[in-house]
């Protein structure tokens, strides 16, 4: 089983805007969609950047094996 971390920032100054954290998960939702999690890979990271471009996160996909993931399970 795959375990999925999401972690977002929203101290930066996108986030004054309306929407933006709604317009963050939607594109995790859209690299989601095309991540494969029968890949080899161990785990996946992704960078989440708000709408100025600034990093204001990332989303760790694991599996089960992985146990150096966030959230110390």
């Amino acid at each position: 089983m795959s375990k999925i971390f999401i972690s977002i920032e929203t101290d930066n100054a996108a986030f004054n805007s309306p929407g933006e954290s709604a317009r963050i998960l939607r594109k995790i939702a859209a690299d989601l969609e095309h991540h494969d999690p029968r890949s080899q890979f161990d785990k996946t990271t992704l960078k989440l950047l708000d709408f100025n471009g600034n990093a204001c996160g990332f989303v760790v996909v694991t599996n089960d094996d992985d146990e150096d993931s966030p959230g110390g399970d």
